[in-house]
């Protein structure tokens, strides 16, 4: 899991071996935990050092709150406009962070769509086209092309 700080949660960005692949080995498919699921508490703990730990040491059971997100689709026509967001996104980031909004393809794609169906702020691109998992080659790809799909995810707020 990797830790979103300023969301106080850890999303899961790849299961990989321990107490969690057990699990999701033996869990029904609607229940396995997957990538871009977020954990807000692992055994009572809700900061992320402590849940980190917690996941880590695996000591018995786990008992994990989880919320996942319901993602949506939406269609950028940017033509030779720029996208028009500043992006937040590490090397090996699963997804894009949306920090601001500007002037471009995604303002205009915002100022037709319904409320709902805007991307806002603190929102994160999950998938561009069927390319998901690298941010890098995400971003590349809204750089290169004149249309895309973006599959969405809005972010998650948690009050202390």
């Amino acid at each position: 899991v990797k830790a979103h700080l300023t969301m106080r949660a850890l999303s899961v960005i790849r299961v990989n071996g321990g107490c969690i692949e057990a699990y999701n080995s033996k869990a029904h498919p609607d229940v396995r935990l997957e990538m871009h699921d977020y954990f807000v508490a692992i055994n009572g703990q809700t900061s992320c050092a402590a849940m980190l730990i917690e996941a880590k040491e695996c000591r018995g059971k786990l008992k994990i709150q989880v919320v996942r997100m319901k993602p949506w689709v939406v269609k950028i026509v940017k033509g030779d406009k720029p996208f028009g967001a500043g992006l937040i996104y590490q090397n090996d980031s699963t997804s894009i962070h949306i920090k601001e909004i500007r002037e471009g393809a995604l303002k205009d794609y915002n100022e037709s769509a319904r409320a709902y169906l805007q991307l806002l702020p603190g929102d994160s691109i999950l998938k561009v086209n069927s390319i998901a998992g690298v941010a890098q080659q995400m971003v590349e790809t809204m750089r290169t092309l004149t249309e895309f799909e973006l599959t969405c995810t809005r972010a998650l707020t948690l009050t202390p």
